[in-house]
């Protein structure tokens, strides 16, 4: 067993607090701090799925992309969503951490596991203000990009904007990026691969003429769970590290 301390003082050596964006909520969400942990979840969010899991299986801190109390609570209530969330983790003593534009921006993070996937080169910032998001250069068809997204296991790819036969530059902010379609094309890129594109953000593309690949929220960060998996792992020899790897948001009423 290891000591909690010991866990988050790696996770911030590898994604530093001070990185995070001034609006970001990373961090200590819930801590024990004398609670010694055997087992870590790791998910993007904070559900009802993953706390039902981690009571059950026995998990001692759950670490998620998303911090679970970005918004803050003014008081607690057993009945509201939240509150019902809150209490059993705290009857069950269980930790809950998380690192989100820290771990973006972190080596190995979101925008470093988008760089090895498609192979980009040149790599610089999508947005300078707030040091968000990746611009790189990969030459692709329209159809070989689309094709190759897909390969990812990433389910559903809405294709939004002026459609172009090639691609040159390809700007990618994980989670919600439609804001920075501007950004994109002042970076001179092709197509922005991003989640939680709106029907104006899309028309926004439209007019700028670049592309927009929604790949969704979720799959646009799922691959830096595994790597949090692999480097907890390596540090921790005998830390039992197990990633959630569900989108409990979004079904499929099909067969």
């Amino acid at each position: 067993m290891y000591k909690i301390k010991e866990i988050l003082s790696f996770m911030e050596s590898w994604a530093p607090l001070d990185s995070q964006e001034e609006w970001d909520k990373s961090g200590n969400q819930i801590l024990f701090h004398n609670k010694e942990i055997k087992k870590v979840l790791v998910a993007l969010d904070v559900t009802d799925c993953v706390v039902k899991k981690a009571i059950e299986e026995g998990f001692d801190l759950i670490l998620t992309h998303h911090p679970f109390l970005f918004g803050g609570i003014s008081y607690f209530d057993d009945e509201d969503p939240k509150g019902k969330l809150i209490l059993p983790l705290l009857e069950n003593k269980i930790s809950v951490y998380s690192a989100h534009t820290n771990l973006d921006k972190a080596e190995d993070g979101v925008n470093d596991q988008w760089i090895q996937l498609l192979n980009l080169e040149n790599v610089e910032m999508l947005s300078d203000e707030e040091e968000i998001g990746i611009v790189g250069e990969g030459n692709y068809t329209t159809k070989a990009l689309y094709e190759k997204i897909k390969s990812l296991e990433i389910p559903r790819i809405v294709c939004h904007g002026k459609p172009k036969e090639e691609i040159h530059r390809i700007a990618v902010l994980g989670g919600s990026g439609a804001d920075y379609v501007l950004d994109a094309v002042k970076k001179g890129a092709d197509v922005l691969l991003t989640g939680d594109v709106t029907h104006h953000k899309a028309q926004d593309a439209y007019e700028a003429g670049i592309m927009v690949f929604d790949i969704g929220h979720y799959d646009s960060e799922k691959f830096v769970l595994s790597k949090a998996k692999e480097k907890l792992e390596k540090e921790f020899s005998t830390l039992i590290v197990e990633v959630y790897g569900k989108n409990d948001f979004i079904f499929s009423i099909e067969e």
